[in-house]
Order: C-alpha cells, then structure tokens, then sequence
C-alpha cells in the first residue's frame, strides 16, 4: 500500500519511512530514533514536528536544517547548537554567530557521546525553550481554515495536521491530499 514502512520498531504511523525506532507520526523519514511528527528527515534523534532536516539532535520544529543539535524553531539551518528562532543561520552557538572554525572548536570540545554531557545540556534546551518566541498557531497558505498545523488547504475545520491540499475536511489528523472528509 502507499502508506509502507520497513525496518520499524515501536513506531507508530510511519508512512513511507524506514530505519525508525520509538517514535510517532512519521511520513518519508528513515535512520531516526526517538522522534514525534518528522517529516523527509534522517538520522534525528529527539526531535519533533521537524521537517527535511538531516543529522539532528533535539531538534523541536525545525525546517530543512543540517547537522544541529538542541534548535528550536529553525529554519534552513546548519551547523547551530543551542539556540531558537534562527532563519538561514550557520555556526551559530547559544543565539551567537561564530566563525566556521570558532563553532568547530567549540562542538569538537564537548562529549556529546556521554549520556550525563547530553542530559545537562537537554536541561539546557528545556530552559531555551521557556524563552524562545512561540508561534501561537502553525498555519500557512491556508483559507477558512481552524486548529492547527494546516499548510496549503481550504475549509479545513478544526483539524491537525491538515496538510498539501486539503479541502472540505472537518475533524481530521494527518491528513494529505483530501477533499469532502470528516472524523
């Protein structure tokens, strides 16, 4: 069927995905673990709601992104460490641009392969993220539509996760390419 998966282990709703474990709502993922709403990405591990993003390591609504750890609310990021609402950044560590060496420095001092090294800066991150600025609500290219999480629809009432042309859809999750549907 369209929505396949292989190779998935506690994995629930991976659509076309492959390689994931303990994770939830994937669509075109693979190599990933621990992860909730990832869209097109590999090789993440502890993130969510992110999408074609590669190498990321919690990474909380992140968008085309590569090789970052602890980001929130990126978008077209590389190399960034630590930090929230960044757009088109590289080598940016805890909000402060660096050199492409100063970042490399930086990243090859920390041990990010020690459980304890990880759980002080994910300590870290909870703290990042009481600050950053949050959207209220995720919606875009979207005409009488309510909820949240809607991209490119129409009349889409109060759903989540309403996405690629949805149209005259009423209390639906994770839907794509839709029209005339309800519950």
């Amino acid at each position: 069927s369209g929505d396949q998966a292989t190779n998935c282990y506690y994995a629930a709703t991976p659509v076309l995905s492959e390689n994931l474990q303990y994770g939830s709502v994937s669509v075109k993922s693979k190599d990933s673990l621990d992860y909730a709403d990832l869209d097109e990405s590999e090789q993440c591990y502890g993130s969510s709601r992110s999408a074609r993003c590669y190498n990321c390591t919690y990474c909380i609504e992140c968008t085309d992104s590569v090789d970052s750890y602890f980001l929130y609310d990126a978008k077209n990021c590389m190399n960034c460490f630590m930090s929230s609402n960044l757009r088109n950044a590289k080598y940016v560590w805890q909000n402060e641009q660096l050199s492409k060496e100063e970042y490399e420095a930086k990243l090859h001092a920390l041990n990010l392969g020690s459980y304890k090294v990880m759980e002080d800066y994910r300590k870290q991150f909870d703290e990042l993220l009481k600050s950053a600025i949050h959207k209220n609500l995720d919606i875009r290219k979207a005409e009488n539509c309510t909820v949240n999480v809607i991209d490119s629809c129409r009349n889409a009432q109060k759903s989540f996760r309403a996405l690629e042309s949805c149209e005259n859809v009423r209390y639906v999750t994770l839907m794509r390419v839709t029209t005339d549907s309800m519950d």
